[in-house]
């Protein structure tokens, strides 16, 4: 029922309210062939009420999942859940840190070039908003591994410091 419009809300609820014992039940239809996005966030969101090490260990086996969609929403719920990675947990999210380092430094000097004419501006617009998407999931990865009041602050800084570089228009 977690992708029906009308019984998704009560759906979600039982199985909060379920509490443990219903985390196996969703990590299979997690994997369910054919499953929709939609209802894979849905899972990991009711997944994420689950702070027990049940179900923080569920979370971080999917944290590598090939949709940057459904991962965002996996280190959310591992955000709120406030346990600090461990050893192999660690290095999983710097993994994940790569890709997204390499990306912008590729991105940047492309979108710079681009004469500020009108015909332009949708795809600097798009450029722009790659760039502060990737930086806004590093500062989420960053933020489960270090201090996240730190990284919230450093993050602001950076952004006051280089305004146009997150402004493309």
């Amino acid at each position: 029922m977690l992708s029906s419009p009308a019984y998704s809300h009560q759906a979600i609820s039982a199985l909060k309210e379920a509490g443990p014992p219903c985390l196996q039940v969703l990590e299979t239809a997690f994997h369910k062939s054919g499953q929709s996005d939609i209802v894979m966030l849905k899972i990991i969101q009711i997944i994420g009420t689950h702070r027990r090490q049940r179900g923080i260990a569920l979370l971080w086996k999917k944290v590598d999942y090939p949709d940057k969609r459904i991962v965002k929403q996996i280190l959310y719920s591992l955000r709120f859940i406030t346990t600090r990675p461990r050893g192999r947990e660690v290095v999983l999210l710097k993994i994940c840190l790569i890709p997204k380092w390499v990306r912008p430094s590729g991105t940047l000097p492309l979108s710079m070039n681009f004469p500020k004419k009108a015909h332009f501006i949708y795809l600097r617009e798009a450029i722009s908003e790659e760039i502060l998407e990737n930086y806004d999931q590093i500062t989420l990865l960053l933020s489960l591994i270090y201090d996240p009041a730190s990284v919230q602050l450093r993050s602001e800084n950076i952004l006051a410091e280089h305004p146009t570089v997150f402004s493309m228009h």
